[in-house]
């Protein structure tokens, strides 16, 4: 490998490398209250956070993004219902 071929590597490296999202930056790519995401942890519906510091937790990325894209799709039925139920 020559030394441009490392240095592609290495950016393309540093592009894939994983990012953890504070509590925050997940509730809000929830749409969900912490009380919620912290009930859908304990039941075992939504990954785990990862331990960051002494007082820090974060999730992976990539984990909330495949559990948001696991999440089934809401039919009109289901949006009909919910208007219904908040009246």
């Amino acid at each position: 490998m020559d030394y441009e071929e490392k240095k592609v590597s290495q950016v393309k490296s540093k592009q894939t490398k994983e990012r953890f999202l504070r509590i925050e930056n997940v509730l809000a790519m929830i749409g969900m209250k912490r009380s919620w995401l912290l009930g859908q942890i304990k039941a075992g519906n939504f990954p785990s956070p990862f331990r960051l510091g002494k007082r820090a937790v974060g999730w992976r990325e990539s984990e909330v993004f495949e559990w948001i894209d696991n999440r089934p799709k809401a039919t009109a039925t289901m949006i009909e219902a919910e208007f219904r139920d908040n009246d």
